[in-house]
């Protein structure tokens, strides 16, 4: 039901293309796309109707890209921010393993030993 609403409008953009054109409106039998093609003359009607479903497709992929766009941003920000923890939590664990074998070593006996 949505698909046949959808036609009507289509076809009623195209009709009042047609009238700012002043075109006859006979019709003969055409291709591409279910849109009636007037008089040879006439093919602008349905290249007009084309570039019409055109430019709303491109309007709803430029839409589609922005949001994405916008989401990768928003990851991109995230892993960054994980990225700094991460590197602050490395460091702090790196400088407590050294404080631990300072500690450890200055004890009489222990000596830590490099594995090989």
């Amino acid at each position: 039901m949505l698909k046949t609403a959808k036609n009507r409008i289509q076809k009623e953009k195209i009709k009042k293309a047609a009238a700012r054109e002043d075109v006859p409106q006979r019709h003969r039998r055409g291709g591409g796309a279910g849109i009636r093609i007037q008089e040879p003359e006439d093919e602008r009607i349905a290249i007009k109707g084309l570039e019409i479903r055109i430019d709303g497709v491109e309007e709803r992929l430029g839409k589609r890209i922005d949001k994405v766009e916008d989401k990768l941003d928003r990851v991109e920000n995230k892993l960054g921010n994980v990225e700094d923890n991460l590197t602050k939590k490395i460091d702090a664990v790196a400088a407590d393993l050294a404080a631990h074998r300072a500690d450890t070593e200055a004890h009489r006996g222990y000596k830590v030993c490099e594995g090989k």
